[in-house]
């Protein structure tokens, strides 16, 4: 098992020699999933040569043509609704189940990532905790993973 989202479920499914299959995020105590979303942040980078054609290809990128052509790639799913049910569309095309995340979507159980500071070390700690309940460690080490990120917002 493997903690991933859905920027590697075509790599995954696609390396060989071995079925995949994708699980959604488990149902809590609060009796819903939940996950954070990432997006990308186009921007422009303030020491461009060519600012009017790098704002012009920003405003491009939140199009819906855009967006339904990354969608059709089956490589991510696009910022807009629309286009991430062609890329749904797309990654079934390919083989691939992708409906382990757009339950999330579907539930309104996703939610987008914070914006604060310290969201690395955040990454930092809950990566491996991770990892280690899925190969099979206590849940307790979820309190230990709490402390530490409850430390982080101190």
């Amino acid at each position: 098992m493997i903690t991933q989202g859905s920027w590697n479920a075509r790599a995954i499914a696609s390396a060989g020699g071995f079925p995949v299959g994708i699980a959604p995020t488990p149902i809590g105590p609060t009796g819903s999933r939940a996950t954070v979303t990432t997006a990308l942040g186009d921007s422009v980078w303030a020491g461009t040569k060519h600012p009017e054609e790098a704002k012009r290809l920003v405003a491009f990128l939140a199009t819906p043509e855009c967006q339904d052509l990354v969608a059709k790639q089956a490589r991510v799913f696009p910022a807009l609704r629309g286009s991430s049910e062609l890329a749904a569309a797309a990654f079934a095309d390919q083989g691939v189940d992708v409906s382990a995340f757009t339950v999330q979507q579907q539930e309104g159980t996703a939610v987008p990532s914070p914006v604060v500071l310290g969201w690395t070390r955040l990454q930092e700690i809950m990566g491996p905790t991770m990892d280690a309940f899925l190969a099979g460690a206590d849940p307790d080490t979820f309190e230990k993973a709490n402390r530490q990120v409850d430390a982080i917002f101190r």
